[in-house]
């Protein structure tokens, strides 16, 4: 599950940068209706890169003292 988290972290972040330069981009390019759908997106990268670093910080295990048997 820590594994999961760690890739929808980076998956969020992906998707916000993407957005963002996207969208600014196409906004100074006089392409409105393309830059709001980019700028659309970047709620959703938040969504999940926040999603993506709770799971990973509730599902690690690293720091607890007994370790379930192999």
């Amino acid at each position: 599950m820590h594994r999961v988290g760690r890739m929808t972290s980076w998956l969020g972040v992906i998707v916000t940068l993407v957005g963002i330069i996207a969208g600014f981009t196409l906004i100074k390019m006089g392409h409105d209706q393309h830059a709001k759908f980019f700028l659309m997106t970047v709620p959703i990268g938040f969504v999940l890169l926040l999603t993506g670093v709770v799971t990973a910080f509730l599902a690690d295990d690293s720091g607890s003292p007994v370790k379930p048997p192999e």
